[in-house]
């Protein structure tokens, strides 16, 4: 490939492919110029597409119509800077309507991977807001020979799709656009435009679509794709997949979510969750917020997890666990007393990984209290809650006000959710501002006395 030349536009690259190459390279590296594509001059542009091979040169002029259509999409191109002869082009077999027209509309556009036994290939789908019925010539739902209702169940949409010359001939067989249409539905409606380059450019999206639900596809050579994208698939297919590459999703809801690029999403104020299964906790000289989560829970089972420290671990547990037996909570389930590493993050993770692991099945909530113990302990129970959504992480700061606890937990999608948990007081008889009171405050360290004794300065009086 030439420097700094879009592939699109590489007549070295396009000359040695056949057609059926040509456009199936074209189709996966759709979007790639569209960050520059304001730098292309129409002399430049001209003498580009003069060189391009003949033979297929009107498919390439097409997809560079459909690169401009997303610039304008995604506004990162005013419609006007476009080259006057590709306004006129029609990048879409299925209609009529030619670039100019297209541009008028409201749209989004999605990738979803198609595949043989063995070879594949990638697809545009692309939805275009036509409540007046202005497109009127038909469009591409009848290229789906499965579950095109999900289109038809929306009027006022145009449905095309650019895919190669063969299976356009062929049509699409089986149901795994579904969710490629679904998502890139909710970003013609969302009117940022960052989502809709976010949606055309980030992802390779497979997946049946049963009411909200995302079901299995065959995924098969799909993988032999090459593409650098992330994959939005369902979650029955993860282990499909390199896991780094791709986000396993099993709703709509949860894909939307992915795309939309969330961090951590605050909910507010939220009362604990109902019925828990069980209480595990960490423990460490500071008793207060580990008796009161359990009541604050209303939980019938807590587990109590120490390190091999006997002075600020072992020993606290075992007092903690004799309060709560003996004196403020005796109809709860205390377990045994459990070890946990300290040093070792593997370690620590697979040891909760085998505990939690029947609990969580269940279904139901179940609560970790990681106020305690050190910064790895803390993190063992994250990935398990990543994998989980009814695992819910508390924690109480040295701050938090009232009966505040901060809860995590991460939705279907991955997502993690934070929100403050409302303290209701159980009719246990407690003194809670004793109980929460916050750690006596440490007079402050001689700063230049630390210094010195780490760079073993001695005082120069001389």
């Amino acid at each position: 490939m030439m420097a700094g030349l879009p592939w699109l536009l590489d007549h070295d690259a396009l000359s040695e492919l056949s057609l059926w190459s040509l456009q199936r390279n074209s189709l996966l590296h759709f979007g790639e110029m569209v960050d520059t594509i304001s730098s292309y001059f129409h002399g430049c542009l001209e003498s580009l597409c003069e060189k391009l091979p003949s033979e297929s040169r009107e498919w390439l002029m097409d997809r560079l119509a459909e690169e401009y259509l997303l610039a304008v999409a995604t506004e990162k191109i005013d419609p006007d800077l476009i080259w006057p002869p590709l306004l006129g082009r029609k990048p879409f077999t299925s209609t009529r309507a030619d670039l100019s027209q297209l541009l008028r509309h409201n749209m989004a556009v999605s990738m979803f991977p198609l595949a043989s036994d063995e070879s594949s290939e990638a697809a545009h789908l692309w939805l275009f807001l036509d409540e007046e019925g202005v497109l009127t010539d038909g469009d591409d739902r009848n290229l789906f020979t499965e579950g095109n209702s999900e289109i038809t169940n929306h009027s006022g949409v145009k449905t095309y799709v650019s895919t190669t010359e063969s299976t356009r001939s062929k049509g699409i067989s089986g149901r795994s656009w579904q969710l490629a249409f679904h998502v890139t539905l909710m970003a013609m409606k969302e009117h940022d435009a960052i989502v809709r380059d976010n949606l055309a450019r980030k992802w390779m999206i497979t997946g049946r679509v049963s009411n909200t639900q995302v079901e299995r596809v065959d995924i098969g050579a799909k993988t032999h794709l090459g593409t650098s994208r992330m994959w939005l698939v369902p979650n029955d297919n993860s282990q499909d997949l390199i896991k780094h590459r791709c986000r396993p999703v099993p709703s709509i809801e949860a894909a939307w979510s992915q795309i939309l690029g969330y961090g951590v999403k605050e909910i507010g104020r939220s009362p604990w969750p109902d019925d828990p299964v069980v209480l595990h906790t960490f423990i460490s000289a500071a008793l207060g917020p580990v008796v009161a989560s359990v009541l604050l829970s209303r939980v019938k089972k807590v587990v109590i997890w120490h390190t091999d420290n006997e002075s600020i671990s072992r020993k606290p547990a075992e007092a903690v666990r004799n309060i709560l037996l003996k004196n403020i909570k005796p109809e709860v389930e205390v377990q045994p007393l459990r070890e946990i590493s300290s040093r070792s993050l593997k370690e620590a993770e697979q040891q909760l990984r085998e505990a939690l692991q029947e609990d969580l099945s269940t279904g139901k909530p179940v609560i970790f209290n990681i106020t305690q113990g050190n910064r790895l302990m803390a993190l063992a129970p994250h990935s398990l809650a990543r994998e989980r959504g009814n695992l819910w992480l508390v924690y109480r700061d040295m701050d938090a006000q009232d009966l505040d606890f901060t809860a995590i937990r991460y939705d279907s999608g991955g997502q993690a959710e934070t929100m403050t948990l409302d303290g209701d007081p159980s009719s246990a008889r407690v003194n809670w501002g004793y109980l929460l009171r916050k750690p006596s405050t440490q007079p402050e360290p001689d700063w230049n006395q630390i210094l010195r004794e780490i760079t073993n300065i001695e005082d120069d009086d001389s």
